[in-house]
């Protein structure tokens, strides 16, 4: 199996999402872990092994300590992301409805708390840390950023969930910097995949 036969099974087994254990969450948990596997693959040895700055790691994620509507398969530095509620990454971002996918380049949406780490409340928060980041990215080469955008929808608000998987949804949303959307079975634009 490839990548994209990996997204192709997450996105469809996402499409039948449940909060609870089914034959189509076993699926898509399965197809997150391969998909990790293979984009580590993808990434160059020296990025793999090195000094903290370099090294490159891949996560997949989407049902530690329960099944959430959106798994992810983020690619991080250690120094920079210690964990998926903290730092700046790259990640793949399934919508909860199984509709998409996006490659985005994301932040942690946690927080410490009254000693506990919980999702970030201010969305606001998370809107200016990424307008600051797409200004960083303004003065790049057009033709990195072409055609790159900065909003998302992971389908979550319709889905039968509680109040916190609506609210991570969200705070993923918010805390984008830019992303390509890849949709099943369509061509977006020029940097999507038709999968």
């Amino acid at each position: 199996m490839t990548v994209i036969d990996d997204i192709k099974t997450v996105l469809a087994s996402t499409a039948y999402y449940l909060p609870t254990s089914s034959p189509e969450m076993a699926e898509r948990a399965a197809a997150v872990r391969s998909m990790a596997t293979k984009v580590r693959a993808w990434l160059p040895p020296e990025l793999q092994i090195g000094d903290e700055l370099a090294t490159l790691k891949v996560d997949a994620g989407g049902q530690k300590g329960g099944i959430s509507p959106t798994p992810w398969v983020r690619v991080f530095a250690e120094r920079y992301s210690p964990s998926a509620t903290q730092g700046f990454y790259r990640v793949y971002l399934f919508a909860g409805d199984g509709s998409r996918v996006y490659l985005s380049l994301n932040q942690g949406t946690s927080e410490f708390r009254s000693g506990h780490l919980r999702l970030m409340s201010s969305t606001a928060t998370l809107l200016q840390r990424s307008e600051a980041a797409r200004q960083f990215f303004a003065g790049w080469s057009g033709d990195l950023v072409h055609g790159l955008r900065t909003d998302i929808d992971l389908a979550v608000s319709s889905l039968d969930v509680g109040v916190q998987p609506k609210k991570r949804a969200s705070n993923y949303e918010a805390a984008k910097r830019l992303r390509a959307r890849l949709r099943r079975g369509h061509t977006h634009h020029r940097r999507s995949v038709e999968v």
